[in-house]
């Protein structure tokens, strides 16, 4: 279940980040689960998330179905599978 917590502060924030201050990248795969209670529904997502100092931040999710969000200064792209090929459009 959910557990309340007393927002950090920015203090607080910051000395928690502290130890990752110099790392120059992070790239991380994951596994999502996202509950629908409404439906009674958990739908997974795997992927990864590569992230690089000063500015790129690409989150992939591989399964179920394909999709990229590439995150970098002035600009945000989106791409998805369409009959195979990947489509990329900017948001």
């Amino acid at each position: 279940g959910r557990t309340s917590r007393k927002p950090l502060g920015r203090q607080d924030l910051a000395q928690l980040l502290n130890p990752y201050a110099r790392m120059k990248s992070l790239n991380a795969e994951f596994i999502q689960k996202k509950s629908l209670r409404e439906l009674d529904v958990t739908l997974n997502s795997e992927g990864r998330l590569q992230v690089e100092k000063p500015g790129k931040i690409l989150w992939t999710v591989l399964k179920p179905s394909f999709l990229e969000v590439s995150i970098r200064p002035q600009e945000m792209t989106l791409t998805t599978l369409d009959a195979g090929a990947k489509k990329t459009q900017k948001v």
